[in-house]
């Protein structure tokens, strides 16, 4: 009879939910820290409903300081993605590349 197959002793074990939410906090605990933080300030000044001035060159817009602060927080967020994207890429490009080329004598 065959025997069912069974993973290499050397494997990890897979994680329940908890251990890997751990980790996950563990690993980003200052952007979740930050956009608490963030997100605070936002609903802070929503009730304050201060308006403010925006110019650049020789725009200038009227808005409410909240939406400022978010459109800057989601701007932020954005824009880290996409550059964590893109490393993301390049290290595997490089990666490949590099096990692509024969090795050095």
């Amino acid at each position: 009879m065959s025997q069912p197959l069974q993973a290499p002793a050397s494997a990890p074990a897979p994680a329940s939910g908890g251990e890997a939410f751990l980790r996950f906090l563990k690993k980003n605990w200052l952007a979740l820290l930050l956009s608490i933080l963030a997100l605070i300030l936002i609903i802070e000044n929503l009730a304050l409903f201060t308006m403010v001035d925006v110019t650049l060159y020789f725009w200038t817009l009227r808005l409410p300081l909240w939406l400022l602060l978010a459109v800057v927080f989601v701007g932020g967020g954005v824009s880290g993605w996409v550059f964590a994207r893109r490393r993301a890429r390049q290290r595997q490009l490089a990666a490949s590349a590099a096990a692509a080329q024969p090795p050095r004598r």
